[in-house]
C-alpha cells in the first residue's frame, strides 16, 4: 500500500494529476469531490460548516488504508501539508508530490476556470498558498517530491532560514561531483543541489552549510 500526498496551490493541477494516474484499485481523497457528495455545494463551493467533517472522512481513510496490504495506491490531494495531516500519516511511509507551478500560471488557470466564480477570493487563496509555501521552507520543511521518513535526519537537504531574499541551505549527505550516477542514495550531486534551488522563490543570495 502507497500513500501518495498529492498537494500545491488552488489551479495547480492537483486533482487532474491524480486523475491521470489513478488506477482501477486506487483511491482518492478530494476534498471538493466529497464537499459535493454531502451538502449542496458546487464544485469549489464551500462551507466552513463541512470541513470537520471531511476532515474526519479523510482520517478514516488513511487509518483503514493503513491496515489494508492488499491496497495500491491511496492518493491524498491536499492544498497545505497542515500539522493535523502529518499526524494522520504519522507512522505511514507516504510519498509527497508538489504540484509545481508559478502564481501567474494559476491565475490564467482561475481566469479560465467556470467552476471558481468568487475569482478574488481564489486569487487570495493562490496567494496565501505561496506566501505559506516559502514559510514552511524557511521552518525546515523538507523539499518537494520526495519520500518522507519519521525522522528528519534522512532528508539530505533542507532550506532554512528562508527570508524574502536570502536562505541557508542545508546539506547533510556526502556532496560528490559524479552527474551521471549514484553510489549511494545519500550522495548529493550537483543536479540535486540545483533542484532543491529550483524550488525556493524570490532568493537572490544563498549560503552553503554543510
Amino acid at each position: 500500500m502507497n500513500v501518495k500526498v498529492v498537494y500545491g496551490p488552488p489551479c495547480s493541477g492537483k486533482s487532474t494529476y491524480v486523475s491521470e494516474n489513478l488506477a482501477d484499485d486506487d483511491i482518492r481523497f478530494d476534498y471538493d469531490s466529497i464537499i459535493q457528495a454531502i451538502s449542496n455545494k458546487k464544485s469549489h463551493e464551500y462551507n466552513d460548516l463541512h470541513l470537520p467533517y471531511v476532515i474526519k472522512y479523510r482520517g478514516l481513510i488513511i487509518e483503514q488504508a493503513s491496515k489494508d496490504a492488499d491496497m495500491n495506491n491511496i492518493y491524498i490531494i491536499a492544498t497545505k501539508l497542515t500539522d493535523k495531516l502529518e499526524k494522520e500519516l504519522s507512522g505511514v511511509g507516504a510519498e509527497y508530490k508538489l504540484i509545481e507551478t508559478t502564481q501567474e500560471e494559476c491565475y490564467e488557470f482561475l481566469e479560465s476556470d467556470s467552476s471558481r466564480a468568487d475569482k478574488d477570493f481564489w486569487k487570495q487563496k493562490i496567494d496565501d498558498w505561496f506566501d505559506w509555501h516559502d514559510d514552511y521552507l524557511a521552518k525546515g520543511g523538507e523539499l518537494v517530491n520526495k519520500t518522507k521518513k519519521q525522522k528528519v535526519t534522512n532528508q539530505l537537504m533542507a532550506v532554512k532560514n528562508l527570508t524574502k531574499t536570502s536562505g541557508d541551505l542545508y546539506i547533510y549527505g556526502e556532496i560528490v561531483d559524479n552527474s551521471d550516477f549514484k553510489w549511494d542514495e545519500a550522495e548529493v550531486m550537483p543536479s540535486d543541489v540545483l533542484a532543491a534551488l529550483n524550488q525556493v522563490r524570490r532568493i537572490r543570495r544563498i549560503k552553503y552549510l554543510y
